[in-house]
């Protein structure tokens, strides 16, 4: 198969997989996320960490980011989903009527990043304080889980209305915004440790001199080194791996070009499966 043929094979397995799971499984971004806040909660009150489903759904998720990468992010995450499916038509109006929005300096980029963390920081400690319930109808992604739920968000919730709605004009504008700029969650999967094998790696020395086309089309700006401090933020996405013109870039169990449509189906069905296990699907 050649290598055209093989890239629009992904991207439209991709497509198909993000949006499988954004229909039957939207739940598990706030399941998860439930989770953390609940541990946080516990703890505040002095009271016993019982395995309620959101923290099963927690563990599963975390254990599962651990071995695989951000994979759910990547595939499987409903707020992911809908930042690219909102990015990617922003993207083709800008192509039809010939012109771009201004990117974000890289410097600037990685410095917002950081944000993520002060936004789960300030969800932990208004969980911990007892006040998050004060704050619920600014939640943005209570909101969108309303809205997969196929609820209408009342009018308590009309700061987190608009909150989400900023977030969507943001996702128009820069591809995996609220992934890497704002999720919470996503502060979470940065600190896990992930398996080394699970890491995507380059070799420099096989890269043509003053390539980066990894770089430029990976939507989190990551350097594709394996090892890095950011290393973490990567969402698995294979963007580097269909654009790198030597075909260089590989993980712990060595090159996958050629099979990474089948490491991508093997994920989905296990994730599928657990998300089956946790009772987080519709079917």
């Amino acid at each position: 198969m050649d290598r055209k043929k093989r890239k629009k094979i992904q991207k439209g397995i991709r497509l198909g997989i993000q949006i499988l799971f954004l229909l039957v499984a939207p739940a598990v971004f706030t399941s998860a996320f439930a989770g953390a806040k609940y541990i946080v909660t516990q703890f505040a009150a002095g009271e016993l960490v019982e395995l309620s489903a959101f923290l099963k759904t927690l563990l599963a998720i975390g254990l599962f980011t651990i071995i695989f990468g951000r994979f759910f992010c990547g595939y499987a995450c409903a707020f992911g989903t809908l930042g690219d499916i909102i990015f990617m038509i922003s993207s083709g109006i800008q192509k039809k009527i010939k012109k771009k929005l201004p990117k974000l300096p890289e410097t600037v980029s990685h410095l917002l990043k950081n944000v993520k963390y002060v936004v789960l920081a300030g969800v932990l400690f208004a969980c911990m304080f007892g006040i998050y319930d004060r704050f619920r109808g600014s939640s943005p992604w209570d909101v969108f889980s309303m809205l997969t739920s196929l609820r209408i968000p009342g009018k308590e919730y009309l700061i987190g209305v608009i909150l989400l709605a900023f977030i969507m004009i943001g996702m128009a504008w820069e591809e995996r915004f609220f992934c890497k700029y704002l999720c919470p969650m996503g502060g979470i999967f940065t600190l896990l440790p992930i398996l080394p094998r699970s890491l995507y790696r380059r070799n420099r020395e096989n890269c043509f001199p003053g390539c980066s086309a990894c770089e430029r089309q990976c939507p989190v700006h990551l350097k594709i080194d394996g090892d890095s401090v950011d290393s973490g933020e990567c969402i698995q996405c294979n963007q580097c791996l269909e654009n790198c013109p030597k075909e260089n870039i590989s993980t712990g169990f060595g090159k996958i070009k050629g099979n990474e449509i089948w490491v991508i189906l093997v994920k989905a069905v296990v994730l599928f499966l657990l998300c089956m296990y946790l009772d987080l699907t519709r079917w």
